[in-house]
């Protein structure tokens, strides 16, 4: 079970006990795909561009997607890692990706639009 977390999270060890909610957000924002996001977000809001806040909003999409199916997937190597301690079920990830999606779609329709 150790090579798991030893792939999964390199820099976790038992001493440092189970990963809690924050420590999955952080590490799902520092990785490739997270830090993606946070730049289309900045990007989105810097340049107001209607076209890059629907292309933040699918991206961010997407990648809650790719969590939520990973959050359901019962493989016996994340099993493994849940009981070992190194992941947790990605609740506060999910939930703070799931709403940045929401804001950057609100401000891809343009106000008016709706009606």
């Amino acid at each position: 079970m150790a090579t798991v977390c030893d792939k999964g999270r390199p820099g976790w060890s038992r001493a440092d006990g189970p990963v809690g909610q924050f420590d999955d957000t952080v590490c799902t924002f520092v990785s490739l795909p997270g830090l993606v996001v946070i730049a289309l977000v900045v990007a989105s809001v810097l340049i107001r561009g209607q076209w890059l806040f629907g292309i933040g909003a699918t991206v961010t999409f997407l990648l809650t997607s790719i969590l939520v199916a990973s959050w359901y997937a019962t493989h016996p190597i994340q099993a493994a890692a849940l009981a070992e301690g190194c992941v947790t079920e990605p609740i506060l990830p999910t939930a703070t990706l799931a709403a940045l999606c929401g804001l950057m779609l609100c401000r891809t329709v343009k106000p008016g639009a709706m009606h």
